[in-house]
């Protein structure tokens, strides 16, 4: 395995019409040239026909007439000039209301005869209850609907129908509801952790948040739970964690298996894994090789390069968050994504956050992070693997950021300078000063 194939450089309102009904049939026309021959006399005559379903065809008893000679029938037109189809003069329009107040709809519909209106909520026909009232005046028409309720939002379709046509309008309903009630629904359909998982003891703690065991009453599958508090100045950031792992699947990365919430608290279930960090895990062994650090740099690696495909920064690559699968294997996964980002390549992003020893130049620079602000940590990371030694830190967290600021790193320590020469390009190519 060549320490050069891991290199990775610093760079960078449609569907059905209501009103088919026996009480407000909805035409449909078709029209049709028939030639009547009568006496040798060639007439043409045009036909409606008004289709009512589950029933037969019908003639329009208004614009035609049946004339019965000895063996056929001839179809005359009849005369009727007077009547138009309706039209809407003023058409319905969306009304937003708060829980119980009035909502009203009203539409000027004109034709001759007099259409006949039918209103509908949704696909359902609605007529006079108690919290329902329909009427007319004249040729305004008014669907006024009393103490609206959230259930009631929807879109309402007002149809005016004669003997000479149709015609329909909609429009929406919104209806809000107060802060209490949101609260109250939301409550009432939350799922509840206790009712899936038993919570078993507290694997770590943080200033984000806390780690527990939970184990899943179903099959009995050993999970981590993270809770979040969900306060003013870390709701953002929960959300933020929350939504950057239900995009992300790969056996490098922790998955995110469920999700509940409280009033206070995000709950994600995790994988979990042994809690054996990465360090803790190569400073148990006597002698460390290169092969074995290059083992899990490559895993490491892999994992980076899956969340940057995805368009995630992770922004907090440092031992505590690379955590042994299992307690007899070498498998890794990345964990806490609580500083992540998506990358958004139409401006700068930047971060406030990071471990002293691992962070990276730009981020105590202030400047633009990057797929490579979390490159430079694989290469403290390594630095610290092999040498046993954090190539940056100094007396205090303040030398050791001064440190990383002007890049003072020892490269002349006996157990750097025995490394093979792959080696130690790899790690200087991870910790350019630049991340251009």
């Amino acid at each position: 395995m060549d320490w050069s194939i891991m290199v990775a450089e610093r760079q960078e309102t449609a569907g059905k019409i209501p009103g088919k009904t026996e009480k407000v049939p909805s035409p449909s026309i078709v029209q049709a040239d028939v030639a009547a021959q009568e006496e040798g006399i060639q007439e043409h005559v045009t036909r409606t026909l008004q289709i009512v379903e589950g029933a037969d065809v019908i003639w329009d008893a208004q614009k035609e007439a049946y004339t019965e000679t000895g063996e056929r029938v001839s179809v005359c037109a009849a005369e009727t000039s007077a009547a138009t189809p309706p039209y809407m003069q003023v058409t319905i329009e969306d009304v937003l209301v708060r829980c119980g107040e009035m909502a009203k709809f009203d539409a000027i519909i004109e034709g001759n005869p007099q259409p006949t209106v039918a209103w509908f909520k949704g696909i359902s026909l609605l007529t006079d209850s108690e919290r329902i009232r329909l009427f007319s005046e004249g040729t305004r028409y008014s669907l006024i609907l009393y103490k609206a309720r959230s259930e009631d939002g929807d879109v309402y379709t007002c149809m005016a129908t004669n003997a000479a046509g149709e015609v329909l309008c909609k429009a929406e309903l919104v209806v809000q509801e107060d802060k209490k009630s949101q609260e109250a629904k939301k409550q009432s359909t939350r799922r509840k952790l206790h009712s899936f998982y038993e919570v078993k003891q507290e694997i770590a703690r943080g200033s984000f948040g806390l780690l527990k065991r939970v184990v899943h009453k179903g099959d009995r599958t050993l999970c981590a739970a993270k809770f979040l508090p969900l306060r003013s100045k870390t709701r953002d950031q929960a959300y933020r964690e929350r939504d950057v792992l239900a995009t992300l699947s790969h056996d490098r990365v922790t998955r995110l298996l469920d999700e509940f919430e409280t009033r206070k608290t995000l709950i994600l279930i995790l994988e979990l894994c042994s809690n054996e960090e990465l360090l803790d895990r190569l400073f148990r062994k006597n002698v460390v090789t290169e092969v074995e650090v290059k083992l899990y740099i490559k895993q490491l690696l892999e994992g980076i390069a899956y969340l940057h495909e995805n368009g995630i920064l992770h922004l907090d690559i440092k031992p505590s968050n690379i955590l042994m699968v299992y307690d007899d294997r070498d498998d890794i996964k990345i964990c806490d994504f609580g500083f992540a980002q998506k990358i958004n390549l139409a401006e700068p992003q930047y971060s406030k956050y990071g471990s002293p020893e691992f962070v990276a130049p730009e981020i105590l620079s202030e400047s633009p992070v990057s797929m490579a602000s979390d490159i430079w940590p694989v290469g403290v990371i390594s630095y610290l693997s092999l040498t046993c030694k954090s190539p940056f830190a100094g007396e205090n967290d303040r030398s050791t950021l001064q440190n990383i600021q002007n890049g003072t790193i020892s490269w002349d320590i006996p157990d750097f300078v025995c490394l093979s020469e792959e080696g130690k390009d790899f790690i200087r190519k991870m910790l350019q000063q630049s991340a251009e």
